[in-house]
């Protein structure tokens, strides 16, 4: 005779064992997803350095100064950063975006390792895989890419130079031109020294070299006929703005160095 206990035990183990299973499937697949939508459609990225400051910051701190009372961050060393050519420091003379006194007096140095982890961001990868024009990337797009010397390292940086241009930074001017309109003449005085510019930043060139050879005059004369300034797009423009003085943070002395 089989009692009422008896066979709702039995029934349980085939429910209990069955959700189980269910849930360990379940565990599976969700990192199956995290997986493929991590590789081929967002990822998140931690900015390492404050190279793009004040848009976005690596690894700082904040610091009020003693001076004119205004908060502002300053970069500190990546504490995940192992590389031995970094040095720890234990103090720190940080000068003040905004009245340019030197705050010698920190609550946050390298050697306490303490510092702020930098802003968290999402990487929409998927365009990029398709390509096209539609969906390359753009001029002051914000991007992510491998350090070429090494393939692993993450640089964060915003896209100034497109393919197949010449590109020329001066006084905080973008110059660009097409390579397509360029004369043979300067168009191989131009791959000539973007080879040798590869062969001296990979150290393949001969030690003696210090530096990299001018452009004949010509060819600057006739790139400088060919170059237009590249204008910011004003989503770009509005990223890049930052105060530079504020009025309601008065120091209350001057420094000697520092600008009345």
């Amino acid at each position: 005779m089989t009692t009422i206990d008896s066979v709702s035990k039995a029934e349980a183990i085939p429910y209990q064992e069955e959700g189980i299973k269910e849930t360990i499937e379940s565990i599976v697949i969700a990192l199956i997803l995290a997986f493929v939508f991590r590789a081929f459609i967002v990822e998140a990225f931690v900015i390492p350095t404050g190279s793009m400051a004040p848009t976005l910051y690596g690894a700082h701190g904040t610091l009020v100064c003693e001076d004119c009372g205004m908060e502002f961050a300053y970069g500190l060393r990546d504490l995940d950063d192992t590389r031995r050519s970094i040095p720890i420091l234990s103090t720190s003379r940080i000068e003040c975006p905004n009245c340019n006194h030197i705050n010698t007096n920190l609550e946050t140095s390298d050697d306490k390792l303490n510092a702020e982890k930098g802003d968290r961001i999402l990487v929409l990868k998927w365009p990029f895989d398709f390509g096209g024009e539609l969906l390359d990337p753009d001029r002051w797009d914000v991007t992510v890419f491998k350090d070429p010397s090494d393939g692993v390292t993450n640089f964060i940086k915003r896209l100034v130079g497109l393919p197949n241009e010449v590109l020329m930074i001066l006084d905080g001017d973008v110059y660009t031109v097409p390579l397509r309109e360029l004369d043979e003449e300067t168009l191989a005085a131009v791959n000539k020294n973007r080879h040798e510019k590869y062969l001296f930043r990979s150290k393949q060139q001969n030690k003696r070299l210090r530096s990299l050879t001018s452009l004949p005059t010509n060819v600057m004369q006739s790139l400088d006929q060919k170059f237009t300034i590249t204008r910011k797009t004003k989503e770009a423009q509005d990223a890049l703005w930052y105060v530079v003085y504020d009025h309601d943070h008065t120091p209350v002395k001057l420094d000697p160095d520092q600008p009345r």
